[in-house]
């Protein structure tokens, strides 16, 4: 079983390795291989759909050096780009105090942000109609207080979040700050994947938050996903004004609902995490999840998407639809997991790195496809 996963995989790569990007280099001890000492310059000077790899290191916030001042944000405004942690160096990656904003994305941009760790960093999401795509991102307070939601998407067309702590600000510091939400979606749609979203707690001056709010159209799918409320009675997830929806699998939320509607897809999440970036000749483990007897599918597309598909009890969260290749990849076993460990592909001697982005979905014994959760794999020339 596994020569023969190897084996399509190598073929799926191929038609990928076409007009793929320039890899840059981001490190906070300077050397002779690093492009730049810190993300935010690196993502305003590089070119629109180029990757940043990024090592570990405390990247501290910048200041603006002209009015209003205050702090630089690392802002992508109409432009791709992924940025992606050296691998076995997420956990020690910090961005600290950073708002991250990405806005006016036209259909076909995308933006990726895998592998990332800090303390009073948001992301303020706005008028995207391209993708978003954010994978082991860790999140939290720092304290200090204030109202903006660690996660905020308005008019945004696909924001998709995997395995990561989103953590609404509290002001335990100064009671007189205010508190957020660990997301609040407005006239957008949120796929959320075995992460944890958490709301700012009482202690400030405007009592607590839930761990998600949204509202005006919005769509939010949770998938194995914990939602918090900061306490105090308020509940875990607030649909307020404009009928929302929220579509919930193997998550159990308290929910206030003013306005829309929230629905349970029966059964449990399919899940599927694989280590990334790798380079050529190097071995990825590819690990899922799911129920006794499932058949594994995995779709590859080139870039992400988002598409609700209630009848597959989720979301096609890679683009294009249909994915460039399905590769057959196994049965779950009696334990609910399956694991696979695979080289990474030679690349094109002129490529530097290209991006997939994988999706699992899988065949229970009782019915059809449920779709599960993806993650995005960089492969790298092993000279990088």
């Amino acid at each position: 079983m596994r020569a023969r996963f190897a084996a399509l995989s190598l073929a799926l790569f191929a038609p990928s390795l076409a007009g793929q990007a320039q890899v840059w280099i981001v490190d906070d001890d300077p050397g002779p291989d690093v492009d730049f000492s810190h993300p935010v310059t690196a993502a305003e000077t590089v070119p629109d759909g180029d990757v940043l790899l990024v090592r570990k290191g405390t990247y501290g916030a910048l200041l603006e050096t002209s009015p209003p001042f205050g702090i630089k944000p690392l802002r992508l405004d109409g432009k791709s780009l992924a940025i992606v942690a050296e691998l076995g160096h997420v956990s020690n990656l910090f961005l600290s105090d950073t708002p991250i904003e990405i806005e006016n994305l036209a259909p076909g941009q995308t933006v990726t942000i895998r592998g990332m760790r800090g303390v009073g960093s948001t992301f303020d999401l706005r008028n995207n109609a391209g993708a978003i795509w954010i994978e082991d991102v860790d999140f939290g307070l720092d304290g200090a207080g204030g109202t903006d939601p660690r996660l905020y998407a308005e008019n945004c067309a696909a924001v998709t979040v995997f395995r990561s702590t989103l953590q609404g600000e509290d002001a335990f510091f100064d009671p007189a700050g205010g508190s957020s939400a660990g997301l609040e979606a407005k006239s957008s749609s949120v796929y959320v994947y075995e992460s944890t979203l958490v709301g700012g707690g009482p202690d400030n001056q405007t009592g607590p938050q839930p761990g998600a709010r949204v509202s005006d159209g919005s769509l939010l799918f949770a998938a194995d996903t914990q939602l918090v409320s900061g306490g105090g009675g308020i509940a875990d997830l607030h649909l307020t004004t404009g009928s929302p929806q929220v579509w919930l699998l193997s998550s159990n939320p308290t929910a206030q609902i003013d306005s829309g509607t929230v629905s349970q897809f029966p059964g449990t999440a399919r899940t599927f995490t694989v280590n990334t970036p790798k380079r050529e000749g190097s071995n990825m483990t590819m690990s899922f999840t799911g129920e006794d007897g499932d058949v594994v599918l995995i779709g590859v597309s080139l870039a992400p998407g988002g598409l609700f598909t209630p009848a597959f009890q989720g979301a096609v969260v890679h683009f294009p639809v249909p994915a460039v290749a399905v590769l057959a990849g196994g049965t779950i076993s009696a334990s609910g997991e399956l694991d696979f460990v695979i080289a990474a592909p030679p690349l094109d001697p002129v490529l530097e790195g290209v991006a997939l982005y994988p999706q699992v979905g899988m065949v229970p014994l009782t019915g059809s496809v449920v779709l599960g959760s993806g993650s995005m794999i960089l492969l790298l020339d092993d000279g990088i």
